[in-house]
């Protein structure tokens, strides 16, 4: 278990001592070798034959509006940008304020590849509201991604291959929004789901993001008709 992986992130990007720039940034081309060993990192979490349970702190995703200001538009893993999305399953754990003025845990599972998970809200989690997957996860021999380097000289073709991968993971997003949407029975149960495209526009793209949003206008009247 990595508790947590923000801390180890950050500790890649501390490690850079080299020329910044005049905002205090650090310069693009530096980037590479600044995620080298936490990509390292990621590759042996997700390479060895073991479970790995990695958690991390929120951070908020900030977007520009239509005045040219910057503004919270959601929430996101604070660690590098890819981290949230590499392991099999991914689950955002929130407290909130219950009627009684104390508070309660929920679990939302954003990503889950047996599909099990997927879009599913929990309160007070425990093994138990994993445990249906954990079977998934206990098969044969672990996969092995390989290092950047091997993956380069395996496929010339890389740029294409990265462009598909993309295209294949918005079409994920945009499923697993969708289905989240589709299967909301309440209000707040929509407005959960519809949680899931905060900060992921630009990821979406116009055409899924607008599809969304016709799904999640429909969904609703249909949920206060019922009301």
């Amino acid at each position: 278990m990595i508790d947590s992986i923000t801390h180890l992130w950050e500790a890649a990007r501390a490690a850079y001592n080299g020329k910044m720039l005049p905002n205090g940034g650090i310069p693009i081309q530096a980037w590479q070798q600044i995620k080298k060993p936490y990509k390292r990192l990621m590759s042996l979490l997700l390479d060895g034959s073991f479970h790995a349970i990695l958690c991390g702190r929120e951070g908020v995703v900030m977007e520009q509006d239509e005045d040219g200001e910057m503004r919270v538009t959601g929430t996101k893993l604070k660690a590098e940008g890819e981290t949230p999305h590499e392991p099999h399953v991914l689950g955002r754990m929130c407290p909130e304020r219950d009627e009684k003025g104390g508070y309660i845990i929920k679990a939302f599972f954003e990503k889950d590849r047996s599909g099990i998970l997927t879009g599913k809200e929990f309160l007070w989690p425990t093994y138990e509201t994993i445990s249906p997957v954990v079977r998934y996860l206990c098969g044969g021999e672990q996969g092995k991604l390989g290092t950047p380097e091997e993956a380069a000289e395996q496929d010339i073709n890389a740029q294409e291959a990265a462009q598909e991968k993309a295209e294949r993971e918005r079409k994920e997003l945009f499923d697993q929004i969708r289905a989240a949407l589709v299967a909301a029975k309440t209000i707040a149960q929509l407005q959960t789901a519809w949680s899931l495209t905060s900060g992921k526009k630009t990821r979406l793209g116009d055409e899924f993001f607008t599809q969304l949003q016709a799904i999640k206008d429909s969904r609703k009247a249909e949920l206060l008709e019922v009301a």
